[in-house]
């Protein structure tokens, strides 16, 4: 059976959605277990935003947190509910969780900057929180 470029291209596709997915899985529940997401929808909410992964902090600077917490708090607009258009309320954003953001940006960049690596083990709450004194 010979594979065709197509059905090639939409193999190697699938494997990286699946890829990518996985990735923003492990975000999410990065997120509930050590940023008190409280719900999956307010971590899924954040990743749909455009944090997709720990290393995406590095892109952020602590105003940017801010007003992505605005903006996800009240983004405009109306939802479809029951057949009816209502006020989009956004999502409920503490003002812990949106510090624990902007800390998570933080550690990120001095990792960056120190070159060490950024994953799940070097971005664990208890660690970062020391770094909140280097500010």
């Amino acid at each position: 059976m010979i594979c065709t470029y197509t059905e090639t291209l939409q193999k190697h596709s699938n494997k990286c959605l699946a890829a990518v997915r996985n990735a923003q899985n492990t975000f999410i529940c990065y997120l509930v277990a050590q940023i008190s997401a409280d719900t999956d929808d307010k971590a899924t909410t954040i990743v749909d935003s455009g944090i997709a992964d720990l290393e995406t902090f590095v892109d952020f600077e602590s105003s940017d947190i801010v007003t992505l917490c605005t903006i996800l708090r009240r983004p405009g607009g109306s939802t479809n509910v029951d057949g009816q258009d209502v006020p989009n309320r956004g999502v409920s954003i503490t003002t812990v969780y949106e510090m624990c953001l902007k800390l998570c940006a933080y550690a990120a960049n001095y990792y960056n900057v120190v070159q060490r690596p950024i994953d799940s083990t070097s971005m664990v709450l208890a660690r970062i929180k020391h770094l909140k004194d280097l500010k």
